[in-house]
């Protein structure tokens, strides 16, 4: 968060959606699926397709609503419940004097019932409007609506802009397909669901969380230690690694793999990715061959990606512990390291022979906190691959993961890490933004 390192705090705002966000339930589903006369799911398939925009749908979803006030707000009450840590995240953000609105394109009605009925009474929020004519005769009012966007009935993303030079930093919570807009426009977005798929598929770079217990631990949790893999993540061992597989092949009398169709085959790991190209009985002198020839490659002329001088220093400079967990044998990753000449950067350097367990064992992780000296809840795994991802979960480590290596960021976002970064420096503005001065 921007507040941490700076002498006059900056003003803070985090936006949130409501429904499936704040509440665990989709609250409007829930509401229409109760108070239409009629089915409104075509409509909604329509707008899902998008082939309407919320609008639109809401306005035709408006004359199949039957309902009056008290039977809804009591439905609501009954059949609605909140995040259960959400009042301990608001509390949290009022504490730290961070502002806290809701931006939904559902409904006030209902946001402003289970608010009161969870007895969380002052927070400002923005959401279409429901107006009752009778009984059998609802209208939705849009005081948010954009007509230059025409998608949302509701246009948060115009609601983000209208406070822009009020606040210095503007952090968006969201979870669906009205939060696509906006989380283009927030300085932080925290994402799930179909949103986490969109700022993925878009480059869009977010923080995955589950709970709002997630929100509040990651906004402000202390980083003080790095551990970093190695190959894919700090080397750059892609061409390498595919000459140690054609290495291989062709001392056992296959063809060559192209790097191209290598990456479409990779599968987690090279023991996994080799034994669909070799026969079960030729796996073990495979990949006895393949380590022969990548480590002839990579040890003596490693070849460091273009930002990791950088970041070590800046991370180091920045007071951080910094440490190594690779599967490869310690003595080579710290030729490695004492070739590239950062090996006096990193407290602990953990290979698979250290302890006998490869990844996703999480071994190798406890062994690199023991010798970094640091709890596992202040310090953060960066990775390239799936098996970082699920290394970093078994030891109970927050994981960034960064496309560097064989696997594209889709598949990266399969195994849900905290983070996926766009390059490896993005990690100095993130460790500044989440770390407290000394005291």
């Amino acid at each position: 968060m921007k507040t941490k390192n700076s002498k006059c705090p900056a003003k803070e705002l985090v936006l949130c959606d409501f429904d499936g966000t704040i509440t665990k339930e989709d609250v409007g589903y829930d509401f229409l699926n109760r108070f239409t006369r009629k089915s409104w799911k075509d409509i909604d398939r329509d707008y899902v397709a998008g082939k309407i925009g919320s609008r639109e749908a809401y306005a035709r979803i408006a004359r199949l609503i039957v309902g009056t006030e008290k039977e809804m707000v009591n439905f609501i009450c009954h059949h609605s419940t909140l995040d259960p840590y959400f009042k301990e995240f608001y509390k949290s953000c009022r504490d730290k004097r961070i502002d806290f609105k809701i931006v939904s394109d559902g409904f006030g009605l209902y946001i402003n019932a289970l608010l009161n009925h969870h007895n969380v009474t002052d927070i400002e929020y923005f959401a279409n409007r429901i107006i009752f004519r009778g009984r059998d005769r609802i209208e939705i009012e849009f005081p948010f609506y954009n007509p230059e966007c025409g998608s949302c009935g509701n246009c948060k993303r115009t609601i983000l802009k209208r406070f822009r030079d009020q606040y210095d930093h503007i952090i968006f919570i969201g979870n669906g397909l009205s939060d696509k807009c906006i989380a283009e426009e927030a300085d932080e977005v925290y994402a799930k669901d179909t949103l986490y798929s969109h700022c993925i598929e878009k480059g869009i770079v977010c923080w995955n969380y589950n709970s709002f217990s997630d929100v509040k631990k990651n906004l402000y949790k202390d980083i003080r230690g790095v551990i970093f893999d190695l190959d894919g993540t700090l080397i750059n061992s892609v061409k390498s690694i595919h000459k140690g597989f054609n290495y291989a092949l062709k001392s056992l009398g296959y063809q060559p793999i192209k790097l191209d169709n290598l990456k479409a085959l990779f599968q987690n790991s090279i023991v996994n990715t080799m034994n669909q190209l070799v026969m079960p009985s030729e796996l073990d002198d495979a990949m006895r061959l393949f380590k022969e020839k990548y480590l002839e490659l990579i040890v003596d002329t490693p070849p460091l990606f273009s930002d990791v001088r950088q970041v070590v220093n800046s991370l180091k400079d920045s007071g951080l512990a910094l440490g190594i967990a690779t599967n490869m044998e310690g003595r080579y990753a710290k030729k490695i390291l004492r070739q590239s000449r950062i090996e006096g950067y990193f407290e602990a350097v953990i290979g698979v022979d250290n302890h006998g367990k490869s990844k996703p064992n999480p071994d190798v992780i406890f062994d690199a906190l023991r010798g970094m000296n640091l709890p596992r809840e202040e310090v953060v795994f960066v990775g390239d691959s799936m098996i970082d991802i699920e290394t970093g979960k078994n030891a109970g480590v927050d994981v960034y993961a960064v496309p560097t290596g064989f696997e594209t960021r889709e598949t990266l976002s399969l195994n849900m890490p905290k983070r996926i970064l766009n390059r490896l420096k993005d990690l100095i503005e993130i460790v500044e933004d989440n770390r407290f001065p000394d005291e």
